[in-house]
């Protein structure tokens, strides 16, 4: 199977799609929040009602076909380059400035996907999103879990999705799974069927190239619990502008540290833009 980055535009008649968001704090410097696959804003809510609003302005943006955004009757929407292409038009419609992209699993390969197109931004943060190269190495990136393909799936029932949201903490994890299972079951099934077919037509930008080639910082969190992404591909990659060199793990963390350990996370995403 051939995977390229799609360089024609074909969005332009039917983009300007307006995106719910929510957000809190006025400070300079903008976190732009993006969430995963069959999530949405309310994914972020510790980190909006956190003390970071103090210094920050926080915006979750919920991308289409999930949360309270649109659906879309183009299903090239539901790709890498159409969810960057809704995110970038989003900026421009609300004026966002001075921006740290913060990505979590989907929404990291979203947030790559801006990188490639646009050296502006202040910082990148992903999580729970390993950098993929032409072709993926997914089965390196990736560890393997029988719900992964859950989130491939047009039709998901409760119990498909309640293993799946199940997938995204720890084994051992106190988190309260309804929200998670609520955002899944929201999902336009379309969205999460076409995001791999999209890979091969649509195209996405090479993740790996992206991040070696960054001028901007990059900071990427890694919950060592996280049962669906494989740690030692995290280092393997080469990330010249790697906060502190290093990946920064939190240790009772899985795939969505924001939910789990935000107080960790938060602390995190902190110092990332005081270093800025």
């Amino acid at each position: 199977m051939l995977f390229i980055f799609s360089l024609f535009d074909p969005y332009q008649t039917y983009f300007n799609m307006i995106l719910h968001y929510k957000k809190a704090g006025n400070g300079s410097l903008t976190f732009l929040f993006i969430h995963g696959n069959s999530s949405s804003s309310n994914s972020f809510a510790h980190q909006l009602s956190s003390d970071l609003s103090k210094d920050y302005t926080l915006h979750a943006v919920d991308i289409p076909g999930h949360g309270n955004s649109p659906k879309s009757s183009h299903v090239d929407t539901y790709s890498l380059p159409g969810y960057a292409k809704s995110i970038m038009e989003h900026i421009e419609q609300n004026e966002l400035q001075n921006i740290i992209l913060v990505g979590g699993s989907l929404g990291g390969h979203i947030a790559l996907e801006m990188l490639a197109q646009s050296q502006k931004f202040k910082g990148v943060v992903i999580f729970g999103a390993p950098p993929l190269g032409i072709p993926p190495a997914m089965d390196l990136a990736f560890l393997p879990n029988e719900v992964f393909n859950v989130g491939f799936s047009s039709e998901v029932d409760e119990t498909a999705a309640i293993a799946y949201a199940s997938s995204f903490l720890s084994k051992t994890t106190q988190v309260d799974l309804k929200p998670l299972v609520d955002d899944i079951l929201k999902t336009d099934g379309k969205a999460r069927a076409n995001l791999l077919p999209s890979m091969s037509t649509v195209g996405y930008a090479d993740e790996v190239a992206s991040v070696a080639d960054s001028t901007v910082p990059i900071m990427i969190i890694h919950g060592r619990k996280d049962q669906l992404i494989n740690g030692t591909y995290l280092e393997s990659l080469p990330i010249p502008k790697l906060y502190k060199g290093k990946i920064q793990y939190i240790e009772d963390a899985g795939h969505a540290a924001h939910v789990e350990t935000p107080m960790e996370f938060n602390t995190l995403l902190r110092s990332f833009a005081e270093s800025l």
